[in-house]
C-alpha cells in the first residue's frame, strides 16, 4: 500500500508539473498575444500620427512656396511697390525693394521677409538683420574687380 502511495504521489507530481508547464504556455502566449496586439495597435497610431505630421509640414513648405510667390503681388496691391522694384534674395531676408526705382524715382529701399505660416517670429539672423537696418548700418561699396585683383598681386608680390 505504501508503494501504491507513493506510486499516485509520484503520477500526482508529474501531472502538476505537466498541468503548470502548460498553464505557464498558456499564460505567456496569451500575454504575447494581447502584447502583439497592443503594439500593433501603437503601431498603427503612431504611423498615422506620423504620416500627418510629414502632411502637415508639407502643406506648410508648400504653403511657405506659395506665400513667396505671392508676396510681389501682394506687394504691388496693398503697397503700391512695382513688380519690377521687386528683387528675389531668398537670405537672409527674402526681398529687397527699390521702390520707385524702375519709373526713375527711387524713394526707399525695403527689405521684406515673407512669413506663412501662423508665426510671424524671426529667425535669429532675421532679427540680426532687421536690427543693423533699423540702426542704419547700412553701406554702400563699389567692387572695382581690376583694382581688387591687382591689391591681391601687389599684396602677394606677384
Amino acid at each position: 500500500s505504501e508503494n501504491i502511495h507513493k506510486y499516485y504521489q509520484e503520477k500526482f507530481e508529474e501531472w502538476k508539473k505537466t498541468e503548470l508547464e502548460n498553464i505557464k504556455k498558456t499564460i505567456h502566449e496569451s500575454v504575447k498575444k494581447e502584447f502583439e496586439a497592443e503594439f500593433q495597435k501603437w503601431k498603427q497610431e503612431e504611423e498615422e500620427k506620423i504620416r500627418n505630421d510629414a502632411i502637415q509640414r508639407s502643406c506648410s513648405t508648400i504653403l511657405g512656396k506659395v506665400g513667396e510667390q505671392l508676396a510681389p503681388l501682394l506687394l504691388f496691391e496693398n503697397y503700391g511697390i512695382n513688380l519690377k522694384d521687386i528683387r528675389f534674395l531668398g537670405s537672409p531676408v527674402d526681398f529687397i525693394v527699390f521702390k520707385g526705382l524702375y519709373d526713375g524715382n527711387p524713394e526707399e529701399i525695403i527689405f521684406v521677409e515673407v512669413k506663412s505660416g501662423n508665426s510671424t517670429n524671426l529667425t535669429p539672423r532675421e532679427r540680426m538683420v532687421k536690427k543693423l537696418i533699423e540702426e542704419k548700418k547700412v553701406s554702400w561699396k563699389t567692387f572695382h574687380t581690376k583694382t581688387e585683383i591687382n591689391k591681391i598681386l601687389t599684396n602677394n608680390n606677384i
